[in-house]
């Protein structure tokens, strides 16, 4: 007769099971047994592990917290315990658990890895990179334990290293979905989309299902320009992920011109109660560009709450367009600069021996048809060669007529399209420059993390975005004295070059031809023509009550705008309607040529600025082309450019400090043609004005910038400096 199995022999079984990964068999002895032998400590650890690998979360905490309390000393049962509480989502049991293990056990590789990854959900960063190297010490052939490492120096933005971890894990196992998914993540922020898309590809190869995966996939393909396909990707991950890939898809929709669709989804994104990626900035510069103020005070307030109280910031713009506000914009830029990824393998900036002639190195992804291009290709032109060697570092490949005419208006055209941002770097610094000019800052297509790197001893943001970048490695931004009055310095990190006046023009790019009739333009012959040719969203509710009141107070007037796109159009036509005026009266302009429209602008009689961004480009093209223009200036630097460009010229009048005094002005121009006729008179001749005279401005720009490199090479720090008019 066949004695029965011990209870060692059975439980031996029963672990086989186990590792073979029968778990359902596995737990039916293990239950069996622990009738007999309730007390037993490694049997309740085990059916423990059981119940959450079968999913049976909360039994197996339960059970593994038992067998610890009998056997206090039980490392590897702490550690489980700490993996249970963990997919309960109570990080601070499971990271007790897993401390607990570690000091039971302190070569126990597996525990500092959990210990690392529950920190990284907590957000620790720091903390979490501490354990993740103690794991990957510990195990150094464990592709997990890279793992852990690349994606806490991936929360800590430190690209280089995070790829360096990574690719250790992918040589340790060319398949694991983690290390390919994590080393993509690492090339895509250090702008290297066409590796990224590979280590994506072979990551879905190993985990089809796996959304995150699709998202990366979809925003290397929209940094590579390969939008069809990034679409396809976006899909797929909304699919597998759900609200938290409509992000990721917004902004794909964006890139491709279907804006009405993307505010749809940046809306479920914020109406699930997520701000996933920074998406309500983004949502907010959505509704602006649409003239979609419906819910825009409100979703406004908890951005700015939000940002009030310390949340992340990916982008300051949206700050410039809605908010007269100096300060909140430097918080904004400052916490936006804080967050600038940081090119670890690049090293400090080495110097180098004072050449003949300074060298300036200009930055831009706009080197093609675009304002920046319009107002400076002139002053570049305009550099004396004998004492400057100038150099445009193009971010953004184009073939235009513009981007031609900057390669002949410098020394040196280095396109650096599709380079990364160490490689930029590298290049950059290989001209020994004395001074680089960001001429992005916090706009589109912008690469600050290689300024922070820096380029140059001397770096100046200057033109693309108006306002202080909030940053150390930002030595001078150019202004004038009215965009930065005294009273005002205290909201720019930054030393102030200051110049006689702010925006470069190059006359020839801003001189109108003859002008099409106003009914070539669709507009009314006898009428008081008011006009706003600014882009959408710089048309904000309040200036636009502004503007309809001045419409109710002269009868005979219509405004003539320029919308971007056919939801804008609509929009404005229906807030005009909501405040008395009739949507006849709104009239909006075709999209036609550059030079078709420097042209049209002289069928208008009044510019009507926007506020608190005014016009840049647009306005000086309107002055010069003798169109008077009316703007209403504020405390921040985009709320005073208008009164920079009118001061220069003597035009003090057609500056209003508040919106009485410019709703009030806007009816007596319009009323008064004595007052219209002067200020007529003031704008003849404007194009002989030093304000359109690239060579001008180029020789006060070479001051300011001769300026600060002396002081550079006399081993002073910046200071303002202060360029006279001669």
């Amino acid at each position: 007769m066949t004695q029965p199995a011990s209870f060692e022999q059975r439980f031996r079984d029963a672990v086989d099971l186990h590792r073979q990964g029968q778990v359902g068999r596995a737990m039916k002895v293990y239950e069996s047994l622990l009738l007999e032998q309730p007390a037993h400590a490694e049997l309740l650890h085990l059916l423990g592990v059981a119940s959450l690998q079968a999913g049976q979360t909360q039994r197996g905490v339960d059970l593994i917290a038992r067998a610890v309390s009998l056997k206090p000393t039980h490392a590897e049962a702490f550690n489980n315990l700490g993996n249970g509480y963990r997919s309960l989502g109570k990080s601070t049991e499971a990271l007790s658990a897993f401390e607990r293990a570690i000091a039971l056990k302190p070569e126990m590789a597996e525990a500092h890895l959990n210990r690392a990854n529950v920190l990284l959900d907590a957000g620790q960063a720091e903390q979490a990179l501490t354990s993740a190297e103690r794991a990957s010490a510990l195990q150094s052939n464990n592709a997990a334990m890279h793992v852990a490492r690349g994606n806490a120096l991936l929360a800590l933005r430190k690209w280089t290293e995070a790829q360096g971890a990574f690719s250790k894990a992918v040589h340790l196992d060319p398949r694991a979905p983690g290390a390919l998914l994590g080393e993509g993540r690492a090339l895509l922020n250090l702008d290297n989309a066409l590796e990224a898309l590979e280590r994506f590809d072979r990551a879905i190869v190993q985990a089809p299902n796996q959304g995150e995966t699709h998202t990366y996939r979809a925003y290397a393909l929209l940094e590579l320009k390969r939008l069809n396909e990034a679409l396809q990707s976006a899909d797929r991950a909304v699919q597998l992920s759900g609200v938290a890939a409509r992000r990721c898809r917004a902004d794909v929709l964006h890139q491709m011109g279907r804006k009405v669709e993307a505010l749809a989804d940046y809306e479920a994104v914020l109406g699930a109660g997520h701000d996933i990626g920074f998406s309500r900035g983004y949502y907010l510069s959505e509704k602006l560009e649409f003239c979609d103020w419906g819910g825009l005070e409100a979703a406004t307030e908890t951005w700015v709450d939000t940002i009030k109280a310390g949340g992340a910031l990916s982008d300051a713009f949206p700050a410039l367009a809605m908010f007269d506000d100096a300060a909140f914009q430097r918080l904004c830029a400052e916490r936006v600069a804080s967050v600038q990824p940081v090119l670890r393998g690049v090293g400090a900036l080495k110097a180098h021996p004072a050449g003949d002639r300074i060298k300036v190195g200009y930055f831009s992804s706009d080197f093609h048809n675009h304002p920046v291009s319009h107002l400076l290709a002139g002053v570049l032109a305009a550099h004396d060669r004998a004492r400057f060697e100038t150099y445009a570092f193009a971010f953004r490949r184009s073939d235009d007529a513009w981007k031609r005419k900057i390669e002949t208006a410098v020394d040196h055209f280095i396109d650096l399209d599709s380079v990364s941002f160490e490689r930029t770097v590298t290049i950059a610094r290989e001209a020994r420059l004395d001074v680089a000019v960001d001429l992005n800052g916090y706009t589109k297509a912008a690469r600050t993390p290689i300024f922070a790197a820096r380029v140059a001893p001397i770096q100046v943001a200057y033109l693309g975005y108006l306002g202080t970048m909030g940053a150390d490695y930002i030595d001078y931004l150019i202004a004038d004295d009215v965009i930065i009055p005294p009273q005002l310095r205290a909201y720019y990190s930054e030393e102030i070059v200051y110049l006689p006046w702010y925006q470069c023009n190059d006359a020839d790019a801003n001189a109108p031809g003859d002008a099409p009739s106003r009914r070539e333009c669709h507009l009314p012959e006898d009428a008081f023509v008011f006009c706003s040719f600014n882009n959408s969203y710089k048309i904000t509710p309040h200036m636009f009550d502004v503007w309809m009141r001045v419409l109710a107070r002269v009868s005979n007037s219509v405004l003539w705008l320029y919308a971007a796109n056919d939801a804008a159009a609509r929009n404005l036509s229906a807030a005009a309607c909501e405040r008395g005026i009739a949507p006849e009266r709104i009239i909006f302009a075709d999209r036609v040529s550059r030079e078709a429209h420097l042209a049209r602008q002289r069928c208008a009689d009044l510019i009507l600025d926007t506020f608190p961004y005014n016009g840049g480009a647009t306005s000086s093209n309107a002055l010069r082309a003798g169109l008077p223009v009316l703007t209403r200036t504020g405390e921040a630097f985009a709320a005073r450019m208008g009164a920079s460009l009118l001061a220069s010229l003597g035009l003090n009048e057609l500056i209003a400090e508040s919106d009485d005094a410019f709703e009030s002005k806007a009816v007596e121009l319009a009323t008064s043609p004595s007052s219209y006729a002067a200020v007529k008179a003031k704008l003849s001749g404007v194009e002989h004005q030093p304000l359109f005279s690239a060579v001008a401005f180029a020789r006060y720009l070479e001051r300011g910038f001769a300026e600060a490199v002396s002081r550079h090479r006399n081993g002073e720090g910046p200071a303002n400096i202060e360029i006279l008019r001669s």
